[in-house]
């Protein structure tokens, strides 16, 4: 994503690269969970990585600051683990 001008912190690659999207995929989805799509089975959906890297980005978050995010939702929970990293 950073070649593609999507993010350019580098924390914010750093948390994509330590938090496996596998991980969060519907069942039966891992071996195309590395892909730029989003991915949807039953009411279970993940948007695609880069709509996840312009949210953080957009986000501005200040590692080891008090700054927060509220993310509300019932979905995966991998924007939250990305940020958390």
């Amino acid at each position: 994503m950073i070649g593609y001008g999507v993010i350019s912190n580098d924390h914010v690659e750093g948390g994509f690269r330590r938090v496996d999207r596998k991980f969060f995929v519907p069942r039966g989805n891992e071996n195309i969970a590395h892909s730029d799509q989003p991915l949807k089975e039953g009411n279970i959906h993940i948007s695609a990585p880069h709509i996840y890297g312009s949210a953080i980005e957009a986000l501005d978050l200040v590692p080891n600051s008090s700054t927060s995010f509220l993310n509300i939702g019932c979905g995966t929970g991998y924007i939250s683990c990305i940020v958390a990293e």
